[in-house]
């Protein structure tokens, strides 16, 4: 029978760090990132909704039908925030 010498700690950063790129990996968009877009829906808080590559944003203040440029705030696994800085 073969030993074999595992460190604990290298196994524990390697998961962190692929579930780090994993969760970067989901999203098409980043933090800062300007874009237009079109408003497709409203969430249940009445926030537009707008998809970049499937990715949903919410963008506060807007509705379906409206087209306007975002700059995205905040992005996390599953969707994404923006504010819009041109109507």
């Amino acid at each position: 029978m073969r030993k074999i010498k595992l460190n604990v700690n290298d196994i524990r950063l390697k998961k962190v760090k692929e579930v780090k790129e994993m969760s970067e990996n989901n999203a098409p968009v980043s933090e800062g990132d300007e874009l237009d877009v079109e408003i497709i829906s409203e969430g249940e808080k009445k926030d537009g909704m707008a998809k970049v590559e499937g990715f949903v944003i919410f963008v506060p203040g807007t509705k379906k039908g409206d087209k306007v440029k975002i700059k995205v705030t905040k992005v996390l696994r599953n969707v994404g925030f923006a504010e819009v800085i041109q109507s």
